[in-house]
């Protein structure tokens, strides 16, 4: 979250001299790469190559959000601001709602088949029963006091299929970030530069405020 709000404004300031082609093309890359070493992410890996991947996922988020949503507004006539702007919003939730959904389907899938494959195993300590089980509410992998009632060879299976089954979920990340950077390539170049029509510094504020949760409405 700081990243992507820091690379926000840093992004937003170099717009206004640059283009949001450009950033908006560079933000991808960071993000695709982001999403790729975190599907390369094993349980072996030092944990500080964990925070260094989820920074570039923000910082790939942030140049991205901000550039795109005046990408739109450029687009349209100044008084269709308002609907381009909430087209963009109301985009944007349904992809998060339907990237939430697609990604946990890939989840469960995966899970499943890797506590089947292990149950299959004929040394295994896992039945088929409790991999079914483990695998439609995987809360032992959580809960500090489930984690504590399992046996360690089962947990060390669970924490196994859960790390095999989870790279996937990325890979879905990293293929659609680099579907949007061939969709960024073809972002057209603005006539007028962003400086001279739009108070970039105002559009930056109103883009923190929509990631800033204390200002999101509450239902």
């Amino acid at each position: 979250m700081l990243s992507w709000v820091t690379m926000s404004v840093v992004g937003g300031r170099l717009m206004l001299k640059v283009g949001y082609r450009g950033i908006t093309i560079f933000g991808f890359i960071v993000l695709t790469t982001g999403f790729i070493f975190l599907a390369m992410f094993g349980r072996e890996t030092p944990q500080i190559w964990l925070y260094v991947d989820l920074i570039m996922i923000g910082s790939g988020l942030g140049l991205t959000m901000l550039t795109l949503l005046i990408a739109v507004q450029q687009a349209v006539e100044r008084t269709k601001l308002g609907i381009a702007t909430s087209l963009n919003q109301f985009s944007r939730s349904i992809g998060g709602a339907l990237g939430v959904a697609i990604m946990g389907a890939v989840l469960t899938a995966g899970l499943a088949t890797e506590l089947t494959k292990a149950a299959q195993n004929g040394n295994s300590v896992l039945s088929f029963e409790q991999a079914a089980e483990f695998a439609s509410n995987p809360n032992a992998l959580i809960e500090p006091t489930a984690k504590a009632a399992l046996p360690q060879e089962t947990l060390e299976l669970l924490q196994s299929a859960m790390a095999a089954s989870i790279h996937p979920v990325f890979w879905v990340g990293a293929v659609m970030s680099f579907l949007a950077l061939i969709v960024a390539c073809f972002l057209p170049k603005p006539e007028n530069p962003i400086g001279k029509d739009i108070d970039g510094e105002r559009l930056i504020m109103a883009e923190q405020t929509n990631i800033n949760a204390r200002n999101q409405p509450v239902a």
